[in-house]
């Protein structure tokens, strides 16, 4: 599966991914870039891609995760809906993976 631990759990429990866990990924990466002064040096863990170039976002969409999850994702990145895997896909064109 490879990627970061956000994509573990976009692939095994899509249905948790609330605003409680993207928030907690955020404060950790808010925090490290502040303890070790490495601004702007790495993506933050929802914008990072794995092997394939799916975000986090890219990997819970094709593993039917809820509708919530989806929206979630953009409420608290937008920008993750232009995001493209190296199929040219952005996460619109996997909607037809989401569980109703």
């Amino acid at each position: 599966l490879g990627g970061t631990p956000l994509h573990l759990i976009a692939y095994y429990f899509p249905d948790f991914i609330d605003e409680s866990v993207l928030g907690m990924f955020s404060y950790y990466f808010k925090k490290f870039e502040d303890e070790y002064g490495v601004e702007g040096l790495y993506l933050p863990p929802w914008r990072m891609k794995d092997k394939d170039g799916n975000t986090p976002l890219h990997t819970a969409l094709r593993y039917y995760a809820p509708l919530s999850c989806f929206r979630e994702f953009l409420k608290f990145d937008w920008e993750l809906a232009t995001y493209q895997n190296k199929e040219m896909e952005t996460p619109f064109h996997l909607l037809d993976h989401v569980d109703r």
